[in-house]
């Protein structure tokens, strides 16, 4: 099938063409951003984000460029990203390094964190079986994309797409 009449249909949210496409183009995507980061599990993070935005903005591509081009601008773009916060937060790091914390405002952060847990906890309760089970297998179990896809029995990108759109379900009743 031609790659326009794909991003068409994708354009028309047909679920079969976003599996089309994150198939023809994972690979791609992956080893660009694997070439700026060294970190494989950051690799592959990235690459998800890179898709869920494309996705998300497929209405917004424009054919003159080509897709891989559009994808793996999107993918540097969020490395950058990524970079720019991490390079805030160390810098936040140092400058609260010598500050005093008092035992109660560990307390409170620990009290927040409880209540932020039971409001993820009662969320995930929301969400469809699979949705659940997918989110457990990954975030709680530790499983890798591959074991997931092996145990559910279906292709590993589907667990990707699964998975992202489950975590973008939980968030968006959160929130976030």
């Amino acid at each position: 099938m031609d790659q326009s009449i794909i991003i068409v249909e994708a354009k028309k949210g047909k679920q079969q063409a976003f599996n089309i496409l994150l198939e023809k183009h994972w690979k791609y995507v992956f080893n660009y951003l694997k070439s700026l980061i060294n970190d494989e599990f950051m690799v592959e993070e990235i690459c998800i984000q890179t898709f869920e935005r494309a996705f998300d903005k497929i209405d917004q591509y424009d054919e003159k460029y080509t897709f891989t081009t559009w994808l793996t601008t999107i993918g540097k773009n969020l490395w950058i990203d990524h970079q720019r916060k991490k390079e805030i937060k160390t810098s936040e790091i140092g400058q609260n390094e010598n500050s005093f914390q008092s035992d109660d405002t560990n307390i409170d952060e620990l009290l927040v964190l409880k209540q932020y847990i039971a409001t993820v906890e009662k969320n995930l309760s929301k969400l469809k079986p699979f949705e659940r089970e997918i989110l457990q297998l990954r975030w709680f179990d530790d499983k890798s994309y591959k074991e997931i896809a092996t145990q559910m029995n279906v292709s590993e990108n589907l667990i990707k797409v699964r998975l992202l759109r489950a975590r973008r379900k939980l968030l968006g009743q959160l929130k976030l």
